[in-house]
Protein backbone atom coordinates (compact mmCIF):
# COMPACT_ATOMS: atom_id res chain seq x y z
CA UNK A 1 0.00 0.00 0.00
CA UNK A 2 1.28 3.36 -0.81
CA UNK A 3 1.29 5.59 1.88
CA UNK A 4 0.88 8.40 0.42
CA UNK A 5 -2.33 7.45 -1.18
CA UNK A 6 -3.59 6.62 2.30
CA UNK A 7 -6.53 9.28 3.80
CA UNK A 8 -5.85 10.06 7.12
CA UNK A 9 -9.89 10.73 8.21
CA UNK A 10 -12.88 8.71 8.57
CA UNK A 11 -16.02 9.86 7.57
CA UNK A 12 -18.95 9.63 9.60
CA UNK A 13 -22.99 9.17 9.21
CA UNK A 14 -23.60 10.65 5.70
CA UNK A 15 -20.21 12.24 5.05
CA UNK A 16 -20.60 15.76 6.48
CA UNK A 17 -17.94 15.06 9.67
CA UNK A 18 -14.83 13.68 9.42
CA UNK A 19 -12.31 12.78 12.18
CA UNK A 20 -8.57 13.31 11.30
CA UNK A 21 -6.07 11.49 13.00
CA UNK A 22 -2.54 11.31 12.31
CA UNK A 23 -0.97 8.55 10.95
CA UNK A 24 1.95 6.00 12.37
CA UNK A 25 5.10 8.55 11.26
CA UNK A 26 3.31 11.98 12.35
CA UNK A 27 2.78 10.37 15.67
CA UNK A 28 6.17 8.99 16.29
CA UNK A 29 7.15 12.75 15.16
CA UNK A 30 4.92 14.33 17.82
CA UNK A 31 6.32 12.09 20.55
CA UNK A 32 9.71 13.09 19.87
CA UNK A 33 8.70 16.54 20.12
CA UNK A 34 7.18 16.04 23.26
CA UNK A 35 10.68 14.23 24.58
CA UNK A 36 12.44 16.92 23.18
CA UNK A 37 10.83 19.57 24.50
CA UNK A 38 10.97 18.23 27.90
CA UNK A 39 14.72 16.84 27.34
CA UNK A 40 15.38 20.95 26.54
CA UNK A 41 14.47 21.51 30.66
CA UNK A 42 17.58 20.09 32.14
CA UNK A 43 17.46 22.06 35.04
CA UNK A 44 15.72 20.04 38.00
CA UNK A 45 13.37 22.85 39.12
CA UNK A 46 9.68 24.23 38.31
CA UNK A 47 9.86 24.45 35.03
CA UNK A 48 11.35 20.78 34.19
CA UNK A 49 8.14 19.78 36.84
CA UNK A 50 5.86 21.43 34.55
CA UNK A 51 6.95 20.07 31.34
CA UNK A 52 7.23 16.66 33.16
CA UNK A 53 4.06 16.20 34.18
CA UNK A 54 2.83 17.27 30.31
CA UNK A 55 5.11 14.42 28.96
CA UNK A 56 3.74 12.11 30.72
CA UNK A 57 -0.36 12.91 30.29
CA UNK A 58 0.84 12.97 26.65
CA UNK A 59 2.13 9.50 26.81
CA UNK A 60 -1.20 8.48 29.30
CA UNK A 61 -3.12 9.80 26.23
CA UNK A 62 -1.67 8.37 23.79
CA UNK A 63 -0.65 4.70 24.75
CA UNK A 64 -3.71 4.12 27.12
CA UNK A 65 -6.52 5.46 24.56
CA UNK A 66 -8.09 7.66 27.91
CA UNK A 67 -10.11 10.19 27.07
CA UNK A 68 -8.53 13.98 27.78
CA UNK A 69 -11.34 14.78 30.49
CA UNK A 70 -10.56 11.19 32.05
CA UNK A 71 -6.91 12.88 32.41
CA UNK A 72 -7.86 16.16 33.48
CA UNK A 73 -10.01 14.90 36.71
CA UNK A 74 -7.42 12.75 37.65
CA UNK A 75 -6.16 13.91 41.17
CA UNK A 76 -2.16 13.76 42.01
CA UNK A 77 -3.03 12.92 45.53
CA UNK A 78 -6.06 10.02 45.19
CA UNK A 79 -5.00 8.66 41.71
Amino acid sequence: MDIAKVNSSVALGRGKLKIKYLMPGELDALTKAFQDWFDASRDAGKQRSIRGRYWLEYLVLRFTGARLGELVRLDDAKD
